[in-house]
Parts: structure tokens; C-alpha cells; sequence
């Protein structure tokens, strides 16, 4: 594709050897029944790093305009852990 031929790197996660494994520069193959685990995780890291330790415009301008992040759950700190507060607004978002 156009974006391989740029240099962008692509990843496949799948227990198994998928048709579009072939394709990826980097195939992580989790244990069978754990890759929803670990596609949470990276979503954990990936809106830590770009939306709670520190904010990128960026990334809050692609989540208001292509994702359904305005419904996700805001957290409250309670007795030293995050436990889930209420839902999060869009208008909550970052900018």
C-alpha cells in the first residue's frame, strides 16, 4: 500500500496466522483468548501517553471527530485507586 511505501511500519496481533499476517512488518501472536486483553492494554497506554500525562492536540481533535471516546467512563481517585466516577462528556475532552 502507499503508506508502506513511506515507511510506515504495521503491525497484525492474531493468535494465529492470519492472510493479512503476511503483510505486517511485526506479528505479535498472543496466547489464544488473550488478545483482547492485551488490545485493551495498548489502549490503555496509548490514552495515558497522549491524553492524560500529557495532552496532544491532535489526539483529541481524532477522538471528538472519528471515535466514540466522548462516551467513555471519567474516573474518580478514591482511597489511592481510579474507580469509575460517571460517563465522560465530549465537551470534556481536552482544548
Amino acid at each position: 500500500t502507499e503508506v508502506r511505501y513511506k515507511g510506515t511500519k504495521s503491525a497484525v496481533v492474531s493468535p494465529d496466522y492470519a492472510e493479512a499476517t503476511k503483510f505486517a512488518d511485526i506479528w505479535l501472536n498472543p496466547k489464544q483468548g488473550t488478545d483482547a486483553a492485551l488490545a485493551l492494554a495498548m489502549g490503555h497506554v496509548i490514552l495515558r501517553e497522549y491524553h492524560l500525562d500529557r495532552t496532544v492536540s491532535y489526539f483529541d481533535d481524532y477522538a471528538r471527530r472519528y471515535t466514540d471516546m466522548p462516551f467513555l467512563v471519567r474516573l474518580a481517585e478514591r482511597d489511592g485507586r481510579l474507580v469509575p466516577e460517571r460517563l465522560l462528556r465530549a465537551s470534556e475532552i481536552g482544548g
